[in-house]
Formats: C-alpha cells, structure tokens, sequence
C-alpha cells in the first residue's frame, strides 16, 4: 500500500511539473496569496506585417477585419466586453465553426460595465462561444485586452471592446491605440499568456450568473474629426511583449531610460507614489530628452503627478476629453501608451498605478519600428495641439505672417495709376 501510494504520489508530481513546464508557471509564495510570476521579456525579431490604428479614428474597421479574418481559432483575453457589434461577428464566427474561447473579468469599475459585459457573457455563451470569468485571487483585475487570432496573428490595445472603445462611428469615443501583429511566435508568447490564465480561471455557468442588462445598437456621434486610418507595414520590426504583474514596471522604466531625444507619453493616470517612473521621466528632462506628458483631466492622482512634473519644467496637458463638457474631442484619454525617440512605441492596457503594475494581469508590446513609432507620433502630436488644458509647456502660437508693403497698399499705388493713366489719356485728346 505504501509504495502504491508512492507510485501515485510521483506520478501526480510529474504531471503538475509537466504542466508548469508548459506553461512556464513559477508560484511564488507572498504575503497575502500566491502570486504567478510567470513570463520574462523576450524579443522577437524580423519582418512582420504590423497594422496600426487608433480609436476612435480607426478601432473599429481594425479590429472587424482582423475578427473577420479567423478561420480556425479566436483567444481574447478582455476586462469589459459590451459592444454589440464586435459579439455580432464572433456569433457569426462560431456558427461557421470557429473555435472562441474568451476569458471575461467579472467585477468593474462601475455598475453598467458589470451589468453589460454579463450580457454579453451570456449572449456570447447562448452563441456556442466558451467564456470563462478571470481568477480575481490570482490577479486583482484581469485588465488585459488582446486576442489570438488562428496561432498566427495577435491584436494588442488599449481599449475595452466597449462601444466608447471601439466606436463604429469615428466621430465620438476615447483615444487609444492598437496593433495587430502577424508572427507565429509573438502568437505563441501569448498563447502561453492565455492558456496559463485560462488554467485558474472560472467556466461560465449560466444558471448562477446575472444575464445583465442588454447593450443597445445606438451608434453615437461627437465633435472629434478622425485623422488616423488604419496603416500596415510589412517590414523588420522588433517586438517585445510586456506584461503585468511580471516585468511591467522595469521595463517601462528601462524604456524611459533608453530614451536620447525624445520621450511622449499619453497616460488615463500616473500616479506620484511611483517615484521610480517619476525619477525616470525627470532623469530624461534633466539630460535633455524633449518630454511631452498627456493626462486625463478627472483623476486627482494626475494632479499630484503634475504638480511634481511641472515643478521638473516637463510639459504637461490635459486631453480634451467629455471632462471639459461639449463639444470635446475624446470621451476619455484612455490611452496606455509611450513613443520613445520616434522609433520606439508601448501599446499596452497597463495604466501607471501600483495595482496595475503589480497586481493586475495587463498585457502590451514594445514595437521597434520607425513607421510605426511615427504613426503614434502623428497621433501624441495632434492630441497635444488639442489639449483642452496646459498645465505646463502649452505650444507657442503660430505667428501670423504680416502682409507685405504690396499686399497692404497694392490697391492704392493701382489706383493711382489707373487715375494718372485716365487724366493723360483725357487730355490727350484735347
């Protein structure tokens, strides 16, 4: 009996050190609970076909054409899920036989996030679609919002598949950025990144869960005129992914850092207890680095962090957001995002705040491309004209050109000739 038990005990064991192998799982014990400290940064090198856009310019046909463009398998990994539009094409989707798995948080910031995204939990598993609710012990919010498209292909945003975060009509909805990324093994990367979060997470029971309140197909507008189109490049590029609780941190400092003349950053929050990301954008002011920060003007922690920034001579904007009432150009900067030098650029969900850092499973990827950094820049640089508050560095107006001696008395010295001409021709005749 004993060695029976022995037997059964080592093969367990192999089995759990299988899996952890596979998915690279390393538990690390910590004061409140265990933590999963899995994936490290990883560079992926090469020529790949990259594809850019923003919300709302270009959110919307970007990501219905990479959904629509599935053939076999779909893993999205999604806080909030309310846009009814985006559901319609994954329940199309599944009845053609694509295999959906989707893993949903649960608990939102706000009622009408909860209310819709269990709506969409149901109709999305009422569509034959397998949805599963994130492990909110593991991480305190499954905020990450990035999709795997036939192994091959990966869509990174900033935005929540919301109607203000994907809006289908370009005129009205929050400013984000967002990539879709063709490369077997950044797909891989994230796969891991899913199916290690799938491992701990929920199975979607109808019958003990809320149905929601249903999303209505109302297409809003608003005053923002789309400047971005949807932009593809199939060059050598450079991409790293980022992740939260793992790495995030150090390598958006590490980022900052590696900035020589430039460094924009577009951020919904920063928050001033992240003295080490604080002491970096500083750093980069003080050796000379041109540093531009847009904020959203609701959070209080943002004031904070501008008061430190401004104190540094750093420019500082808030984004012309519904904040500032109508018309406005954004709903929310909801942006996660940085441009360093305009070769580098970050398209994340990761929010700078210590739970988002440390305690949230967040997801993003650093693209070393110049194309594709100056597609961001175009974008950081149009937000910052609009700003609808300088704190600090507010751009100097444009001087309107004088008019010249000619163009201010042209018309009369013109005058005066055709007087003279008609007085010598009169008399002329005479």
């Amino acid at each position: 009996m004993f060695y029976k038990k022995l037997g059964i005990t080592l093969i367990v064991s192999l089995l759990f050190l299988s899996v952890c192998t596979n998915y690279n799982i390393i538990k690390t014990l910590r004061n409140d609970n265990i933590k999963i400290d899995t994936f490290s940064p990883i560079t992926f090198k090469g020529k790949m076909r990259i594809t850019t856009f923003a919300s709302p310019d270009s959110s919307f046909e970007a990501v219905i054409d990479a959904l629509n463009s599935t053939n076999t398998s779909l893993f999205i990994e999604m806080y909030s899920f309310s846009n009814p539009y985006i559901l319609d094409v994954l329940g199309n989707l599944s009845a053609k036989g694509v295999n959906i798995n989707i893993i949903l948080h649960r608990y939102h910031a706000s009622y009408y996030e909860n209310e819709y995204t269990y709506w969409t939990a149901y109709e999305l598993y009422d569509r034959g679609i397998n949805v599963y609710w994130a492990n909110s012990t593991e991480f305190r919010y499954t905020h990450a919002k990035f999709a795997i498209i036939d192994n091959t292909t990966v869509l990174i945003e900033s935005e929540n598949w919301a109607k203000s975060g994907v809006p289908k009509n370009p005129t009205y909805g929050n400013r984000g950025w967002g990539v879709v990324i063709e490369n077997t093994e950044l797909a891989d990367y994230f796969l891991d990144v899913f199916f290690n979060d799938l491992a701990i997470a929920e199975p979607y029971d109808p019958s003990t869960a809320d149905h929601g309140t249903p999303v209505s197909y109302i297409v809003q507008s608003g005053h923002y005129t789309p400047i971005a189109e949807v932009e593809t490049i199939n060059e050598y590029a450079e991409v790293t992914p980022i992740l939260s609780p793992d790495f995030s941190e150090s390598l958006i400092i590490q980022l900052i850092n590696s900035a020589n003349e430039s460094l924009y950053i577009e951020q919904m929050y920063i928050y001033s207890e992240l003295e080490d990301i604080i002491n970096a954008i500083t750093s980069a002011k003080n050796r000379g680095v041109d540093v531009k920060i847009i904020l959203d003007p609701r959070s209080s922690e943002n004031n904070e962090t501008a008061q430190i920034l401004i104190q540094h001579n750093i420019s500082v904007a808030y984004a012309n957001t519904s904040y500032y009432g109508s018309p406005h150009l954004f709903e929310t900067m909801h942006n996660k995002g940085m441009i360093i030098d305009e070769k580098i650029v970050l398209v994340s969900s990761i929010n700078w705040s210590p739970t988002s850092l440390r305690d949230n499973r967040e997801a993003g990827v650093i693209i070393k491309n110049t194309k594709v950094a100056q597609y961001f820049t175009r974008l950081f640089e149009a937000d910052w004209e609009t700003a609808a508050e300088y704190l600090y560095g507010a751009p100097e107006p444009e001087e309107t050109p004088q008019p010249s001696w000619i163009e201010q008395y042209g018309w009369v010295v013109l005058l005066v000739v055709l007087i003279v001409l008609f007085v010598v021709i009169k008399y002329a005749k005479k």
